[in-house]
């Protein structure tokens, strides 16, 4: 009986710690408004050529791939903002149409990517971003884009 008890505690144990890990993310109310906001200072990083920004909202293992099958690491896009450069007279880059999925401490956010060009034209692509409640705060984990037909 006494071994039968440990067992008992043992899987009550299990079920409380597998709950609160459950809800190891932000109420989803906030979370909503914290991932748009994440996503819009997330672009900001790009146009103001912010590495430490950026280096804050990849998450460590971060990867991004392109529409020509090109991937890269947090390092490589780290690497490729140049500090010290002024922001760019283009129009902000932007998000149109997403969505935010929540999915535990993880959230998917798709949507259309706009990026303005020289010419006054705009690229779109559409995304796909999954982002995690990581060391307290949400971090990218995930990037894609896709050619948006015109």
């Amino acid at each position: 009986m006494p071994a039968l008890s440990r067992l008992l505690a043992l899987l009550l144990l299990l079920l409380c710690a597998t709950a609160a890990s459950a809800q190891s993310g932000p109420p989803p109310d906030s979370a909503q408004e914290a991932l748009a906001h994440a996503e819009r200072a997330w672009l900001a990083a790009y146009t103001e050529n912010d590495r430490a920004a950026m280096a804050r909202f990849l998450a460590d293992g971060f990867t991004i791939t392109f529409p020509n099958g090109v991937v890269q690491t947090k390092d490589d896009v780290v690497a490729g903002l140049a500090p010290g450069t002024p922001p760019s007279d283009l129009p902000a880059h932007y998000t149109e149409n997403r969505t935010i999925r929540l999915i535990g401490g993880t959230a998917i956010l798709t949507g259309i990517y706009v990026s303005p060009r020289p010419d006054g034209s705009e690229g779109r692509m559409r995304y796909t971003d999954t982002w995690m409640w990581l060391d307290g705060r949400w971090q990218v984990v995930a990037s894609h884009l896709s050619q948006v037909e015109r």
